[in-house]
């Protein structure tokens, strides 16, 4: 399966909390501040494990594509032809901090379209003909794993600078199947057709973090 695609997020930001404590003399007074004792860890770095999870809700185009039977596929639009809008989905981020210089990152964004529609002319899909005015029940599924380990070379209280290494898995599954009032379920090869693709691809680069 051929797939092109473009995905603009829009991260929902987090809250922020503030508090302010003030002390108030009724007389001469004398402030000294001392700064908190880190252990000599970076600042905000003294954590094992971190959990979070973002919402987002990307802009879509793109075009899918699949040959069967040596028959070329059309390109499908996942717009126009399939009726694909705007959805909200989740990210999920686990950070494992073992030690201080060590981190293991863990990715999962799974991102999933429905929709019904029927299409304006005859298309071709994995070896099948769509043809025109026929309802179509379409899914499309898009996963990525991103698994990376990063190890901190230079490691100061108020900053750091790393090595990261990782690895990204992506996973595509698209289907289309003609409706049927009796017949929700794809049970026929004739009236269902399915392609996947997955892409493993290794990363490399660099992490640094400084607080003046």
């Amino acid at each position: 399966m051929r797939f092109s695609s473009r995905l603009a997020p829009r991260c929902i930001p987090p809250l922020a909390v503030l508090a302010l404590a003030a002390l108030i003399a009724p007389a001469q007074a004398l402030a000294q501040y001392s700064a908190p004792d880190t252990g000599g860890s970076a600042i905000g770095e003294k954590y094992h494990v971190e959990l979070s999870g973002t919402l987002w809700n990307p802009s879509l185009a793109g075009v899918i594509s699949s040959e069967q039977f040596k028959i070329t596929g059309s390109e499908i639009n996942l717009l126009t032809d399939l009726g694909y809008t705007k959805t909200r989905f989740k990210d999920v981020r686990i950070v494992l901090r073992p030690s201080k210089k060590s981190k293991f990152n863990i990715q999962y964004t799974p991102i999933q379209y429905q929709a019904e529609t029927s299409f304006k002319k005859v298309l071709v899909f994995n070896g099948i003909n769509f043809p025109v005015a026929v309802p179509i029940e379409s899914t499309f599924t898009w996963k990525v794993w991103r698994l990376g380990y990063e190890y901190d070379f230079l490691y100061k209280p108020r900053g750091f600078v790393g090595m990261l290494l990782e690895a990204r898995m992506t996973t595509a599954e698209a289907r289309l199947t003609r409706s049927s009032p009796r017949r929700s379920r794809c049970r026929s090869s004739s009236r269902c057709r399915t392609a996947s693709a997955r892409t493993p691809s290794p990363l490399s680069g660099t992490a640094s973090s400084c607080t003046d």
